[in-house]
């Protein structure tokens, strides 16, 4: 390094230094850095005393600079003791661009130059072989350098703090940007974590409504049910009554007969009666074409059936009078047949459809028959519409078809073209799938949808049938009043059998010869169980043992179609 950076600061004053008195050596100055002056003792006075206190102060301590103030006045001394006297004068010459070297005694001479003016020397080192070095500067010079070095000294911590400052910028730059997008990135998510909240806070709301809304409707279905078992509870003990009261009047007038009282008499024929008077209806069609011609002329009878009605064949079902059967699977199916263009003007439009909605509809398929229905008694007036309920399924509980049905009939009841045809017979043991029937078992619901459409009062089901209620008291009066008297007792009815045989039963109706020639008729015997065929099945065929309880039929029919419309207008 250079001289001028390595003169330390010195106390340069004009006034006299105080020279104090010291008997020992600064032997704690050893190998200091530092600008120390030199202090003689009091007992020193003369310039040869000094010169050698002063050689043997650098020599006890080396490599420490002393700066000699004792003399005043333009001239200042910086000594310093080394080791190396050698070293330090080549160290200089090669340093300084601009030195003059001169020769002493014991040592040597530089002179340090200013490079741009060779003449002026600037600072004067003498080395002396024995380790001695000496500076000697102007009062200015000294002065000059310690205000370089202090500037020196102020500039290098600025410019280290300021490129740490800029440094600092940076990365607060990048910092706060960084934090920025990331504050950004968290605030959209804030606000979709908002929405989302709002949206499962509406879903719940809904969900709670909707809970609130079940209970309440499972609530009213429980009272509904229990007022319904009430009622039915209230039914059986009146049909019980009603049985009883039938059984006793059976045996009074049992013990008035004789054992030849049928052998004298001619045969009870009211089903007779009443199949002649409900064929009436369709008296005006023409009864002489076969089943053959009747497909070219426009059709008296329309039956819209869905795949249960694959096996029914319209001729054998009605084979006097010109009949066609449309495949409707579905509701919307029956309102596009539902038109004049399609049907013509039937005198008869027998629907069965409905089953295959449940499963998209579930309770609104009974909103669907009414628009079905509504839609045929308008379009067709003059026809008689026949309604076929729902058959119960084994994919829903037969609460909702019974709904559905119930709602049906409630619709129904004051529409006075519109009759319903109820199967109560068909449950799910007649099903070889879920929604068919039997094929064997097909006749029991072409025979019942017959019945209703020929307004057979004695073959529609009872229970469920408002037509059958309405014409079957009148025609069983009359009936009555053309018997005889000795005829008016019979032997009580047989055992009703079980669900599985009473669907089998056969029901023969008289031979012509009979009607012709009573007397010669052999007494009948009871009717007895078995298979018939899919023509006597829809043949109309009537059982004289079943005729005594036709009343007490009627009657449950009637108090059942009250219930019904009662329920409706709750």
């Amino acid at each position: 390094a250079s001289l001028e950076s390595d003169i330390p600061q010195c106390d340069n004053s004009n006034e006299p230094e105080k020279i104090s008195q010291s008997k020992e050596p600064l032997s704690h100055m050893q190998m200091s850095s530092d600008c120390v002056p030199v202090h003689y003792p009091s007992d020193i006075t003369t310039e040869a005393a000094r010169k050698t206190y002063k050689q043997k102060l650098l020599k006890e301590n080396p490599e420490t600079l002393f700066s000699d103030l004792f003399k005043t006045g333009e001239v200042c001394n910086l000594i310093f003791f080394t080791d190396h006297p050698s070293v330090c004068h080549k160290a200089i010459i090669k340093h300084y661009p601009s030195v003059k070297k001169e020769g002493i005694c014991n040592g040597w001479k530089v002179k340090i130059r200013d490079p741009h003016d060779p003449d002026s020397t600037e600072i004067t080192v003498n080395i002396y072989k024995n380790g001695t070095v000496m500076e000697h500067f102007s009062r200015l010079e000294i002065e000059m350098v310690q205000l370089k070095e202090t500037v020196l000294k102020h500039q290098q911590p600025a410019r280290s703090n300021t490129r740490v400052a800029q440094q600092n910028t940076e990365h607060i730059t990048h910092t706060l940007t960084s934090l920025t997008q990331q504050m950004k990135e968290l605030q959209a998510e804030n606000e979709g974590y908002k929405s989302e909240l709002s949206t499962l806070r509406l879903q719940l709301q809904d969900r709670d409504q909707s809970t609130r809304e079940t209970k309440q409707q499972m609530r009213e279905l429980q009272e509904e049910r229990q007022q319904q078992h009430s009622e039915i509870q209230a039914l059986k003990e009146q049909v019980i009554e009603l049985l009883r009261a039938r059984g006793e009047e059976e045996k009074i007038h049992r013990p008035s007969e004789t054992p030849d009282t049928d052998r004298h008499h001619p045969p009870h024929t009211p089903d007779t009666d009443r199949l002649q008077s409900s064929q009436q209806l369709l008296s005006d069609a023409p009864t002489q074409q076969n089943s053959s011609g009747s497909s070219t002329e426009k059709p008296q009878i329309a039956l819209l059936i869905d795949s249960n009605g694959k096996f029914i064949e319209m001729n054998k079902l009605f084979p006097r009078h010109p009949a066609v059967k449309l495949w409707c699977p579905n509701t919307d199916k029956a309102l596009e047949l539902l038109t004049v263009s399609q049907l013509g003007l039937p005198s008869h439009i027998i629907i069965h459809t409905g089953t295959n909605d449940l499963r998209n509809k579930q309770d609104r398929v009974s909103e669907s028959l009414r628009a079905v229905v509504d839609k045929a008694r308008h379009t067709f007036p003059n026809s008689k519409i026949i309604l076929s309920t729902l058959l119960l399924s084994r994919d829903f509980h037969p609460d909702t078809i019974n709904k559905i049905n119930a709602s049906i009939s409630r619709h129904c009841a004051l529409l006075p073209n519109v009759h319903l045809a109820h199967h109560p017979d068909l449950d799910t043991d007649c099903l070889y799938d879920h929604v068919h029937l039997y094929k064997s078992l097909t006749h029991v619901l072409a025979k019942r949808l017959k019945d209703v459409a020929l307004s057979r009062t004695n073959q529609t089901s009872p229970r469920w049938s408002r037509s059958g209620s309405n014409s079957a008291i009148p025609s069983r009066q009359t009936s009555r009043n053309n018997i005889p008297p000795s005829t008016s007792s019979r032997a009580p009815a047989p055992r009703q059998e079980s669900h599985t045989q009473r669907l089998f039963y056969k029901r023969p109706t008289a031979p012509a010869e009979y009607h012709t020639a009573p007397e010669a008729r052999p007494q009948q015997t009871p009717p007895l169980p078995g298979k018939i065929s899919y023509a006597q099945a829809v043949s109309g065929g009537t059982n004289p043992a079943n005729v005594d309880l036709h009343d007490i039929q009627n009657m449950l029919s009637i108090i059942c179609s009250h219930i019904l419309t009662h329920n409706g207008q709750m």
